[in-house]
């Protein structure tokens, strides 16, 4: 993995060429995704191998809600989570709006699935945003996609995600979390 090169996203033509094989993503990738861009949305990335697009992923700053129940799960250890983490005593967990980063975006290219390339991603994004003095959010967010044919969530398990919500057959996404704090 150390030969891949990670880019900002500045000429969504990158894309064009890529697809990663779920349709709802490649029509967005080549459709919409550009107005989010340009409009400042999220900011993206693309992991290139030998000067060719492989992955593409995006991020953006969150306030995420916490109720006082997910809290409470949280905090009494129903999902696994360093012991710090969330010490009731910091001030920062008192407020009901939490700052998250969230990944708004993760594709890796369809022939480049299962060489762990997402993982390795995720664990970048982890260990820059810890690199980052201005990042304040001990939370990295997903919205997992999940569909009657694809589901993200089984990847973002391992990748150390949790859910802060039920599965519903109704919504495409399940809210996911991972302490980076």
């Amino acid at each position: 993995m150390k030969k891949l090169r990670f880019e900002k996203l500045t000429d969504v033509s990158e894309l064009f060429d890529f697809y990663c094989g779920i349709d709802t993503i490649d029509t967005f990738l080549h459709g919409d995704f550009q107005d989010y861009l340009y409009l400042g949305i999220c900011q993206a990335y693309v992991v290139k191998d030998d000067g060719v697009v492989i992955a593409m992923y995006s991020l953006d700053k969150f306030n995420v809600f916490i109720s006082d129940e997910v809290k409470a799960k949280m905090q009494d250890g129903i999902k696994p989570i360093p012991p710090d983490a969330l010490d009731p005593n910091n001030p920062y967990w008192r407020l009901p709006l939490i700052d998250s980063v969230e990944i708004t975006y993760l594709a890796v290219a369809q022939n480049r699935q299962h060489e762990h390339i997402g993982s390795f991603i995720i664990e970048k994004i982890i260990k820059d945003l810890l690199k980052d003095e201005s990042c304040t959010s001990p939370l990295l967010t997903v919205r997992a996609y999940k569909s009657k044919t694809y589901t993200a969530v089984p990847f973002y398990e391992k990748c150390g995600f949790h859910s802060t919500e039920e599965f519903s057959e109704v919504k495409p996404t399940l809210c996911m979390y991972r302490i980076i704090a």
